[in-house]
């Protein structure tokens, strides 16, 4: 694929730019992800919790919901604009978390439907990065799609046609041995097997919950 990390990254904020006003209005479903989220939220020693890839902030209200202090982060401008207009009780960051920082610790970091928009190095350096940013004993929820087959993919944003999306496959195997590599250990792995919620591309959803 003969393209850079950076333009495979611009592939997705540009897609995401553009569409944010029809995904913002889709609906995330919630009920089938609350009982997961809710798990996580339940394991945190501590209320500061960043939300990777935001979006439009639903999640982030979800998590902001238990009383938590939620940090939302995504390089979509269209996005964050529309979630800092819908959800005052959260504070949203414009930032690639390719080059995101923050001074204080988390005590949780979630991530749902992000990840796999990075190829491998980034992948590596944003892990690292999330290590780093939980506080001791910080806890971590990756909320993934498992895919039909590994590698890498471009496509056509069907809503559209005039941009394009990044894909890395990260299977479930995958995903561990780089959280693992990143000095993660991984407490639980739990499959949601819903039609109704999946990509063509995907076989089912995975949710992972690791600790610093």
């Amino acid at each position: 694929m003969n393209f850079t990390n950076k333009q495979k990254r611009e592939f997705v904020k540009d897609d995401y730019n553009a569409i944010a006003y029809l995904y913002a209005n889709e609906d995330r479903n919630l009920k089938l992800y609350a009982p997961y989220v809710n798990k996580f939220i339940e394991s945190l020693n501590g209320n500061k919790v960043l939300d990777v890839g935001c979006g439009a902030g639903e999640f982030s209200n979800f998590l902001a919901s238990s009383k938590l202090e939620v940090t939302g982060v995504d390089f979509s401008v269209n996005l964050i604009n529309i979630a800092k207009s819908r959800y005052k009780n959260v504070k949203f960051e414009l930032s690639d978390i390719c080059d995101f920082d923050a001074t204080n610790k988390f005590d949780g970091i979630f991530s749902k439907d992000t990840l796999f928009h990075l190829p491998d190095s980034d992948l590596t350096q944003v892990l690292n990065k999330l290590y780093n940013l939980l506080d001791k004993n910080g806890k971590l929820c990756l909320i993934l799609d498992i895919p039909k087959q590994d590698g890498e993919a471009i496509y056509k944003e069907p809503l559209d046609n005039n941009y394009t999306l990044y894909y890395n496959y990260l299977t479930t195997d995958k995903i561990k041995n780089l959280l693992i590599k990143a000095n993660f250990k991984i407490n639980d792995v739990e499959f949601i097997n819903n039609a109704d919620d999946l990509y063509v591309y995907a076989d089912g959803i995975m949710v992972i919950y690791a600790t610093k």
